[in-house]
């Protein structure tokens, strides 16, 4: 589970949490699909195989089980976090690799979302890109579920930020 304490300041507090669709790990869940799979419709012939055989399937188990396992981790420690104050992108790319872009709502300058392909529309997802900085720093969300919908709260928190200036 992802740990935001470690990402928010002491008075700061998580309003509402965007993740992303499972389908930005597709590539993960399909090598998993495919390694097991590929244990089951083998598994007569390993097993005939004797010692061997049993080691290859079971390989073919646990790197099924390690690809499905990493999908689920880095889906669930990738989040897109809005507080009061703030945005924030926790972005897990690999197990050790991970990126934490911030923004308070007052600087953000445009935002807009997009969907592209046939997946994303019958899935529901998105990318919603957010500009700030004089448009020079670009953030985007990718595989977000119901883009129009997020495009629209960052907007009203901009604007009712700026209002109380």
């Amino acid at each position: 589970m992802l740990n935001l304490s470690k990402y928010l300041n002491p008075s700061e507090e998580v309003q509402i949490i965007y993740r992303p669709s499972l389908a930005s790990r597709w590539r993960d869940l399909s090598l998993a699909g495919f390694l097991l799979a590929s244990a089951l419709f083998l598994l007569w012939f390993l097993f005939q195989q004797g010692k061997w055989g049993l080691v290859v399937w079971g390989g073919l188990i646990l790197l099924s089980l390690y690809s499905f396992l990493r999908a689920r981790l880095l889906w669930q420690n990738t989040a897109l976090i809005l507080t009061k104050q703030r945005l924030l992108d926790v972005s897990r790319s690999g197990l050790f690799k991970e990126v934490i872009s911030q923004t308070d709502y007052a600087s953000i300058e445009d935002v807009s979302w997009s969907k592209q392909g046939l997946f994303a529309h019958l899935l529901g997802y998105g990318t919603v890109t957010v500009r700030y900085g004089r448009g020079a720093v670009q953030l985007k969300f990718p595989y977000l579920k119901d883009p129009k919908n997020l495009t629209e709260e960052l907007l009203n928190r901009r604007q009712s930020n700026w209002s109380t200036f």
